[in-house]
């Protein structure tokens, strides 16, 4: 589970926490909804197969979202110029 919070690095350091605290709003909203939409679906159709394409329909997107994401790898940043004992004093 550690690693799942680690991933939002990847995107932004500077951001990471407000990346995390997104994708567990997000995540927790999902949760919550898609037995309420499966089970509208399933109600109004009688049927679990339109529910089942319907979640396969939204990984299906959401797997071309990240697949069209563009992420660049974060590069070290060199070290700034600091003045070493003999010069400061």
């Amino acid at each position: 589970m550690g690693a799942h919070f680690s991933i939002p690095m990847v995107f932004s350091q500077q951001n990471t926490g407000l990346l995390v605290g997104l994708n567990g709003v997000f995540g927790t909203t999902a949760g919550i909804l898609a037995p309420v939409f499966s089970g509208l679906i399933i109600d109004m159709t009688g049927q679990y197969e339109y529910a089942l394409y319907m979640g396969a329909a939204i990984a299906i997107v959401g797997a071309l979202c990240m697949a069209a994401a563009r992420i660049k790898p974060i590069g070290v940043k060199p070290a700034a110029a600091t003045p070493s004992l003999r010069q400061a004093g």
